[in-house]
């Protein structure tokens, strides 16, 4: 684009449609994934990786080169991923465990006027029953945090995935069985 007077112009191109860049784009990708696949589990550099690329897939340099650049970025992005997902876990557990705790207090006030007076009405009995049941499920629910985080805190292999994660044990079950 050149830049006059405070304007931009620029030219477009549109290139029109074709097979080939359809299958150029699947193999770019299945290279992209091997390689950092490659950087994951066997701790490659960038250079390393790009002439593994060059020869194990015949392509030129600068094709290796964008791969192993793009390769790297997607590692560096899985790993900030994750590091984000740890902090979001902890800090739900911390709010949920707060609020538990505070719901225990609540309940233990309400238990002790009750096994001193008994409860006023069938009302505030069927409340402090729910209640309780509230409590459970939150403590299920912190449970299931922590094992999510003990997880996630274990794994040393990243992995991508755009959708939901329903998609993602879809495909990674076909991926199985095709192995």
């Amino acid at each position: 684009m050149a830049k006059s007077h405070g304007s931009l112009r620029g030219i477009e191109a549109k290139i029109e449609y074709h097979p080939v860049f359809e299958e150029l784009g699947a193999l770019y990708e299945s290279w992209k994934r091997s390689a950092v696949n490659w950087m994951q589990t066997e701790k490659l550099s960038d250079s390393v990786v790009e002439k593994r690329l060059m020869k194990q897939f015949n392509i030129q340099w600068a094709w290796a080169d964008s791969i192993a650049t793009e390769a790297r970025t997607c590692l560096n992005q899985l790993k900030t991923a994750k590091a984000n997902n740890i902090t979001k876990l902890e800090l739900q557990i911390q709010a949920k465990t707060t609020a538990a705790k505070k719901l225990i207090t609540t309940l233990e006030k309400t238990l002790k006027l009750a096994t001193k007076k008994g409860f006023p009405h069938i009302q505030a009995r069927n409340k402090f029953f729910h209640q309780l049941l509230g409590l459970k499920s939150k403590i299920q629910k912190i449970q299931g945090l922590k094992r999510k985080l003990k997880k996630l805190n274990s794994t040393e292999r990243l992995h991508i995935c755009f959708g939901s994660r329903k998609l993602f044990n879809a495909q990674h079950k076909k991926r199985r069985k095709r192995i």
